[in-house]
Formats: C-alpha cells, structure tokens, sequence
C-alpha cells in the first residue's frame, strides 16, 4: 500500500546526494545517458513521462527517472538494477546544512513539540496541493497506453513520532484510500527538487546482503511551492531538526 502512494506521488526516488565511482559498462551511475541503460539493463517493461519533463523506465518492480537523457534518480526496490557503488565524501556542516541535511544543533527555539507540529502542518496543508493528476504511461510489452489517475484529498496528521499521508486514489472507475507514513526519528534530510519537497529516511526494514545487515534508505516527496514563502524549506529543515529532540536525548531545549 505504501509503495503504490510512493509512486504515485514521487515518479521515483532520488539517490543519496554525493560522488559516484566511474561508470563502467557493467553498471550505472547518477549523469548515465538514456543509450547506455538501454544497453544495460534492453528494453523497459513499461515508459510514462511527469509534466516536470522528466520520463520514467520501469524495470519490475524498480524504475529509472530520465532528465534531459541522462539518468536524475532511481528506485531499485526490485533489487534487479545494476548500480555502480556509491561514494559518499566527508562534508563539512557548511554543506550539510546547503543540502538540507537535518542536525539538532540547526534548531534554537524553545517551541514546544505540539507547537513545531503545528507549524510544520500548517505550511504542509498551505503550501501543498490537495489534488494532484498523475498522467498515464505507456507499456511496452502490451502496446497499451494506461490512464492517468488522481489522488485526492491530501492530508497530514503526526502520529505517534511519525508524519502520516493520506489521501483518496481514483483511477476514474474505482475509489479507494491509501496513506503513508514518514518516522520523525529516521528523517536525515530534506531538500527541494522541481517543485517537490524531498523527505529522504532510513527506512525500517532490515537488509541482508552478503552476510552483512543494513538498513535501506527510502525517499518520500510531495509537491511542494517553494515560491509562496522566502527560505521555507530552510525553515522547514530546522522545525524537523526541532521536532528530533523529541525523540532523540538532547541536552537543552531550542527554536528554530
């Protein structure tokens, strides 16, 4: 149910921001060229495009997010894309702070946690549209060309340490709800992207990978207007960083 809204409302995931290793034919990278997937990884099972101008290759149950040719983002939830290992450079809190990494130390106000909730609902339930129309995509395995839909009736709520999505899914024969839910504790950035507001978390599954145990990161977005009000999403960055306290040890209370 989560996945479905995901994709929904995202078109896609983005990668953790950083350098990549070199290309090389056996895998791909963030900047990869349109030609060299379709070399990689042949034919897509199914194609759509988003109104942002960016086209999505769905590959099972992941998908490659095109801009301008070149590969912009990927969900490798399928676990059947080939992907160059990534590495990740030391930033300084200068840069973490420009791409919207979250840090308790960003945050100086002495708001209470029911206040930061508030605040941050508020300008979610302005600032973000409560209709949105998802455009349909074309298959290439059937030759068929699927209807758009639109989800409805957008809302936020925080429950229990966790920010909660719901909304209305019509596909214009069928009607059903969905919801979504973004942990408060595992929330490490959020940043800004063609008109999306980016919450990327560390997801609560577990993964096994050669022996070893890690915890898969997962991106969320909705859209977003940035326009509507100066350094929102600084703001926004800071009331999270705020609202971790709550939930993490923390030596002193502060405002952002």
């Amino acid at each position: 149910m989560m996945r479905f809204v995901k994709a929904l409302l995202l078109a896609g995931s983005l990668a953790t921001a950083g350098t990549t290793a070199a290309q090389s034919k056996n895998c791909f990278t963030i900047g990869s060229s349109h030609s060299f997937i379709h070399n990689l990884h042949g034919v897509p099972t199914s194609i759509y495009k988003n109104q942002d101008g960016t086209e999505v290759w769905v590959y099972g149950k992941s998908s490659i997010t095109f801009k301008d040719y070149h590969v912009s983002e990927y969900d490798n939830y399928g676990k059947n894309l080939k992907i160059c290992k990534e590495v990740v450079p030391v930033m300084d809190a200068a840069t973490k702070k420009r791409l919207g990494y979250l840090s308790p130390e960003q945050s100086k106000s002495k708001a209470t946690q029911k206040e930061t909730e508030d605040w941050i609902l508020s300008k979610l339930a302005a600032l973000t549209p409560k209709n949105i129309h998802i455009d349909g995509y074309f298959s290439v395995a059937s030759q068929t060309q699927y209807p758009g839909k639109d989800i409805k009736d957008i809302t936020f709520t925080f429950e229990t340490g966790k920010l909660v999505v719901r909304c209305r899914i019509e596909d214009g024969q069928h009607s059903h709800n969905e919801s979504y839910s973004i942990p408060v504790h595992d929330l490490k950035r959020i940043h800004a992207d063609l008109g999306k507001l980016v919450f990327t978390t560390k997801d609560q599954s577990i993964v096994h990978t050669a022996g070893k145990e890690s915890r898969r990161e997962t991106t969320y977005a909705t859209k977003f207007d940035f326009s509507a009000e100066e350094d929102i999403k600084d703001r926004m960055v800071q009331a999270f960083s705020h609202l971790q306290k709550y939930y993490k040890p923390a030596k002193s209370k502060e405002t952002f």
